[in-house]
């Protein structure tokens, strides 16, 4: 059930959505492009709208205390990245059930790279992690940015997963990185 425009802060309820206008602004603007040597992918998020009055302005910081706006999140992998080591399916099990009762995003695809026989993931460069080699599986994100992991969501896993490891392997092989 779509929340009311005016109670957006029911979407934070089980069995409630965002309201109607910001669910198809967040559809439209999701894409996934599977280019030659890269993805590109739009993963948009929430932000408060700017507040239209006096009164919410100041009392909330300029923002709209009812109103949400959708901002873009555009990022690009190239398919030699540390990340595309690992392409899978990760959708959570009973996903159509839990996106009904809990909310969602879609179904997860997942590209990783993992060290030390699965246990950790990889580290990236230099950061807020201060180079750290490898990351454990359970360490949350905001504590080791740096983790090499990435979800995108899609509308069907099975389906993203096969075209973007078959997209990889073409540009790894063109690039001759890898040999058929």
């Amino acid at each position: 059930f779509y929340s009311p425009p005016e109670y957006s802060i029911l979407a934070k309820f089980p069995c409630f959505d965002y309201p109607e206008y910001v669910v198809n602004e967040i559809k439209a603007s999701q894409y996934i492009y599977v280019r030659e040597n890269s993805i590109e992918y739009n993963q948009p998020i929430l932000q408060p709208a700017k507040a239209n009055t006096t009164l919410a302005a100041c009392f909330c910081c300029g923002n709209s205390p009812t109103d949400l706006t959708v901002r873009d999140q555009i990022s690009i992998i190239y398919f030699d990245d540390i990340l595309m080591d690992n392409i899978r399916n990760d959708t959570r099990p009973c996903n159509p059930l839990l996106s009904f009762c809990c909310g969602g995003r879609g179904e997860e695809v997942r590209l990783e790279s993992k060290v030390m026989g699965g246990w950790c993931y990889r580290g990236r460069g230099l950061s807020a992690c201060f180079c750290v080699p490898c990351v454990p599986l359970g360490c949350p994100e905001c504590l080791c940015p740096c983790a090499a992991k990435r979800t995108i969501f899609v509308e069907d896993a099975d389906f993203a997963v096969k075209i973007i490891t078959q997209a990889r392997d073409d540009a790894k092989i063109r690039m001759k990185v890898m040999e058929r």
